[in-house]
């Protein structure tokens, strides 16, 4: 097995991988914010909508490989809260 991070420019290249791999999480019940039925034109919508916040460096994204095909994902969501956001001004 095989982890890849993805990039803006690799993304392309397993979005159709990615749909399926969601398509058939969400089909069997796991809770990742979509609702069955799921189409891969919503899926790979979802996988398309990550290209700027992986472009930016606010989220990475890794693919499982194993013999060259995807079988698992995982993301990470990096924090962007600036210091002293809670500070307020009266």
């Amino acid at each position: 097995m095989k982890t890849v991070l993805l990039t803006t420019a690799t993304l392309p290249l397993y979005r159709y991988a990615l749909a399926g791999l969601l398509i058939n999480a969400v089909k069997h019940g796991s809770s990742v914010g979509h609702r069955p039925p799921l189409s891969y034109e919503d899926a790979e919508g979802y996988f398309n909508g990550l290209r700027h916040a992986i472009a930016k460096g606010e989220r990475l994204l890794w693919i499982a490989l194993y013999e060259s095909e995807v079988v698992g994902t995982v993301q990470l969501e990096l924090c962007q809260k600036s210091p002293f956001i809670t500070n307020a001004s009266l």
